[in-house]
């Protein structure tokens, strides 16, 4: 039988204990991607599937460590990185090792991107504002979509967009033409996140009129997607600018460009009414 000599594992099969008494074994180990990791695969491929079962049972007992350098190799298995791959059967079954964990799982390549995540900065920016935003798009930017679609995300950009002063949105409006294209679509999509009443908004009202004016002159100078800020036209509007120029500008490019036609006319969204209104607000 195994020992259990310091260990937080409580169950009593021992192919488990045995996978168990691996990872503590070498759990300092510096060669966990070249050479611990194809080892321990080689562990797990061997469970059956009753052992998987009691696995994934005992996992919540274990160590953060363990339970890390454990999901970093279930991972790279399901990704097809080793030999054996995992049959469909069992790919299910470690999958939930998942749900077992004390802080959540991230994928071992993200968490390689966060912890260097610096490294991949675009920006130029020295205002502490805008590099607090930026910073929370590269740190999560391949996080699991549900994050920014579901609007944690967003809520959080919202969040540091509520103590911008008017300079620090010039300063970001300087700078994000730095950025990739994706952090960019994030950026403009997380600004009037929750307006279209789909979701609940984190953005303070007196903040909606800087917020819009960034977006217009996002549009005007074109950076960023032109048909993803039209999608937002409902929020520009919401803003109430006076800006009559620049709004004329964005509705003659939405009339050039297919949105004067019936089927946008009957959508909800309606990018073309909401700039007439705007365009109609800030005539009188």
């Amino acid at each position: 039988m195994l020992p259990r000599l310091f260990s937080n594992s409580k169950s009593s099969n021992q192919n488990v204990l045995k996978v168990y008494s691996y990872v503590k074994k070498h759990r300092d180990s510096k060669t966990w991607e070249s050479k611990e990791n194809l080892e321990l695969h080689i562990l797990l491929s061997e469970l059956s599937a009753n052992d998987w079962n009691s696995f994934v049972t005992d996992f919540s007992n274990w160590g953060e460590l363990e339970q890390n350098i454990v999901s970093d190799c279930v991972a790279y298995g399901i990704d097809g990185k080793y030999e054996p791959e995992y049959i469909i059967e069992k790919t299910v079954l470690a999958q939930k090792l998942y749900s077992k964990m004390q802080n959540g799982f991230n994928h071992p390549e993200i968490k390689k991107w966060k912890k260097n995540h610096k490294l991949h900065s675009k920006t130029k920016s020295q205002n502490p504002r805008v590099l607090s935003v930026y910073d929370c798009l590269l740190k999560n930017e391949y996080i699991d979509s549900d994050y920014w679609s579901m609007g944690g995300g967003s809520n959080e950009i919202q969040n540091r967009l509520n103590s911008f002063s008017d300079k620090d949105w010039d300063d970001l409006k300087q700078d994000i033409v730095n950025w990739s294209e994706d952090d960019r679509d994030i950026l403009i999509e997380s600004v009037g996140f929750g307006f279209d009443k789909m979701f609940t908004p984190y953005l303070k009202n007196e903040m909606i009129s800087r917020a819009g004016k960034f977006l217009l002159d996002l549009f005007i100078l074109n950076i960023g997607d032109r048909n993803e800020i039209a999608y937002f036209t409902f929020f520009i509007a919401k803003s109430e600018l006076n800006a009559l120029q620049d709004l004329e500008t964005l509705r003659n490019w939405l009339k050039t460009n297919g949105y004067d036609t019936e089927n946008w006319q009957k959508l909800e969204i309606n990018p073309l009414k909401n700039v007439e209104e705007a365009i109609e607000k800030a005539s009188r």
